[in-house]
């Protein structure tokens, strides 16, 4: 019953707004429909310019892409030959000591330095302490 009398609404409805548009429409017929007329070939025109601008730039810029494209794979191909002209060089002239690596310090202290430094001053600290409680 509800899906009745919502089709006949809505049917109501759609059938006011086709006929209120019908109407006003035809009250724009005045000289107003000149210049909305003029104001709309003015607005069509300025759409038609800036499309053709827009594939115009477009064009511009999917040139470039692929412009780029070309570059870059040209760019690995120039990379995979040059990485095996160093291939190629390293086998022919290879290095006199491939391993050479720095030498650093190895060396650690002894643990007796450290621990005649923590006697020290372990028994200097008792030493000041005990002379500070006896004579202060």
């Amino acid at each position: 019953m509800a899906s009745i009398a919502m089709m006949i609404g809505g049917a109501v409805v759609n059938g006011l707004a086709f006929t209120g548009g019908n109407y006003l429409f035809s009250q724009m017929k005045d000289n107003a429909d000149v210049d909305e007329q003029k104001r709309h070939n003015a607005a069509v025109e300025e759409l038609t310019n800036e499309k053709q601008e827009y594939e115009i730039k477009r064009e511009k810029n999917l040139a470039w892409k692929n412009e780029l494209i070309r570059r870059q794979q040209k760019a690995e191909g120039d990379l995979s030959d040059v990485s095996y002209a160093f291939d190629e060089y390293t086998r022919q002239f290879p290095e006199p000591y491939p391993n050479l690596k720095e030498p650093v310090l190895d060396y650690h202290s002894s643990e007796y330095p450290k621990n005649s430094e923590l006697v020290f001053f372990g028994l200097g600290t008792a030493a000041v302490c005990y002379g500070a409680y006896k004579f202060l």
